[in-house]
């Protein structure tokens, strides 16, 4: 084996989750949401209810990656009520023992996201989960990193007709960032990517076009397809973007809210790919479904899924919550019906 910068080739999962019925987070939150109301951040409940799905969570990451060396759980100080912390795969991590003192209380994702590297004990290559993303087939170390790199598949893509939404103005921000540092030289970086690796033809097709067109097009870099699944990440990496992009790090970190001028973990992507530090490869993607679409969701655990993980993406348009969260539990369940090692 080659003598790779991490110790045992070890890969630790992260989650964030956060209990939305706490009522002592819930006063803490209307506090702060009173105290800023007159700046423009995103509440929309959609971002923190819980869907009483994270056990089956577990359950996925114990029947499909049991290799894991370590899953953090990220929280405020709560603890789901199903979870056994007696499990020497779990480390509860609370926001107060990563974070800057500056940027606690958080109700951030951005915020919190950002200082993830910082972890106490957390391993070299680690994984970014959110609370939403499932996995639904077996899958290796391989799957997300081979040769000391992150595996990843995307293309360059621009995203400027979404650009109302508060994530994709996030997205803008990392991409602003990403080509105050390229300074125009977009292709010079490209070609140190290599030519090879960015026209691969592992690519998919529509990807390897997208490519094509906006190496043709621009001197600037667009955007990257964004696959909403868990994220593979170096810490080193991580950390060396960090101090790349200190003034924006620190200016997300202290926001007490996400807001629509702040970066997020994809600049941490996207440093990576900057690089040349990824591997391709097309099984990397995650399918993507709003979390109210029953019949495909269903579909999908009957007929099998295109990738081994999937996103069970909250709205703000569900209009019953409680008959749809009844009806995602029926699914899963019958999925994954058993109680895990990480359950009591």
């Amino acid at each position: 084996m080659k003598n790779y910068p991490y110790k045992d080739n070890a890969i630790d999962f992260v989650v964030l989750w956060v209990d939305s019925s706490d009522s002592k987070w819930l006063a803490e939150m209307a506090f702060w949401k009173e105290k800023l109301s007159g700046e423009k951040v995103d509440i929309d409940t959609a971002r923190y209810r819980d869907w009483g799905l994270f056990k089956y969570w577990f359950r996925s990451v114990e029947k499909y990656a049991p290799w894991v060396r370590k899953i953090h759980l990220v929280t405020n100080g709560q603890v789901p009520d199903f979870l056994d912390l007696s499990n020497s795969k779990v480390q509860l991590v609370l926001h107060k023992d990563f974070m800057k003192a500056s940027s606690v209380p958080n109700f951030n994702s951005n915020a919190i996201e950002m200082q993830i590297p910082y972890i106490d004990d957390l391993a070299e290559q680690f994984v970014y989960f959110n609370d939403d993303m499932f996995l639904v087939d077996y899958v290796k170390p391989e799957h997300f990193f081979k040769e000391g790199k992150r595996v990843d598949l995307f293309c360059e893509r621009s995203f400027m007709r979404y650009y109302d939404s508060i994530f994709y103005r996030i997205i803008a921000m990392d991409r602003h960032i990403l080509n105050e540092y390229v300074k125009r030289e977009k292709r010079r970086y490209i070609k140190r990517i290599g030519f090879k690796k960015w026209f691969s033809t592992e690519l998919p097709f529509n990807y390897l076009v997208s490519n094509f067109f906006y190496f043709l097009l621009s001197g600037k870099f667009v955007g990257f397809s964004i696959e909403h699944g868990a994220s593979p990440f170096l810490k080193s990496e991580c950390i060396e973007s960090i101090g790349q992009f200190e003034k924006a790090f620190d200016d997300t970190i202290n926001e007490k809210f996400r807001g629509p001028n702040q970066i997020n973990q994809y600049l941490f992507r996207y440093w990576s790919i900057l690089k040349g530090s990824y591997i391709i490869d097309k099984k990397a993607g995650c399918c993507f479904y709003t979390i109210d679409d029953l019949k495909r969701i269903q579909k999908g655990f009957e007929q099998g899924f295109k990738y081994p993980m999937i996103c069970l993406n909250d709205s703000s348009n569900i209009k019953d919550f409680d008959k749809t969260k009844e009806s995602i539990v029926e699914i899963l369940d019958k999925w994954l019906p058993d109680k895990c090692s990480y359950e009591k």
